[in-house]
């Protein structure tokens, strides 16, 4: 949780062996999520989690990154490659969300050499229907190869969009994300248009310590433990009261 918050741009962060410095595996944002989660229904966490997401001032709650359908699909990876988070796709008439591209779609690009021939071609929105068509058929191709050890890399990276509204609690959110795997939530009005997102890292940045990056003072569970420690924090720093 420390690092997640501290680094804007860390996804996941590798568990290295101290003896030989093997890596022994990753711990990702969601995996976070999943953890906070198995708290559900202690006071702590529902303190928190509970609050509608129009409490929370998240980093990029009002500058959601925007494409517009018509736009080429390699119009849209260069703006991802500068924020590094979703991108949501919106119909250039009506606003409305049709779909995302995110990290993990650079695979598509990487694993079909006619897609990334004609990514100067290919509009946003035609690339976010192919994705969805080929998520469907490794959904289906995954269901028939059930108990296989080695799962499909495809299968793993395509994920839906997650949307949810201003009124939905930061439990809902946690529980969306975690489910789906997707790098990020929209939110979105009634009409579907997107105002805002929420990442893995904001709802984790709820539950660090003040010194890192708490968006609810007084509200968290790292802000009550050092209350009752009879600690507080100055210019970043934890500070033992006297």
């Amino acid at each position: 949780m420390l690092l997640f918050s501290k680094h804007h741009r860390l996804n996941v962060i590798p568990v290295v062996e101290s003896v030989n410095s093997s890596v022994d595996g990753f711990v990702t944002q969601n995996a976070v999520m999943e953890l906070l989660l198995q708290s559900s229904g202690l006071e702590w966490l529902d303190k928190i989690a509970d609050k509608q997401l129009s409490v929370f001032r998240f980093a990029n709650a009002s500058k959601p990154v925007l494409v517009y359908s018509d736009e080429i699909v390699a119009y849209a990876f260069g703006v991802l490659s500068k924020e590094k988070t979703g991108v949501a796709v919106i119909d250039r008439k009506t606003r409305r969300l049709i779909g995302m591209i995110q990290c993990s779609d650079v695979y598509l690009l990487l694993d079909d050499s006619s897609l990334f021939s004609n990514r100067k071609i290919m509009s946003a929105e035609e690339f976010v229907k192919l994705k969805n068509k080929d998520d469907k058929c490794s959904t289906e191709h995954s269901s028939e190869s059930e108990g296989q050890s080695v799962p499909s890399l495809r299968s793993r990276v395509q994920q839906p969009v997650v949307t949810h509204r201003r009124s939905d609690t930061l439990k809902q959110a946690m529980e969306n994300l975690a489910a789906s795997g997707s790098s990020c939530s929209f939110i979105v009005d009634e009409q579907g248009h997107v105002e805002g997102v929420v990442a893995p890292r904001d709802i984790i940045s709820v539950f660090s310590p003040p010194c890192m990056d708490s968006r609810i003072d007084g509200g968290t569970f790292f802000s009550a433990a050092l209350e009752q420690a009879g600690c507080r924090v100055e210019n970043g720093q934890i500070i033992r009261n006297t």
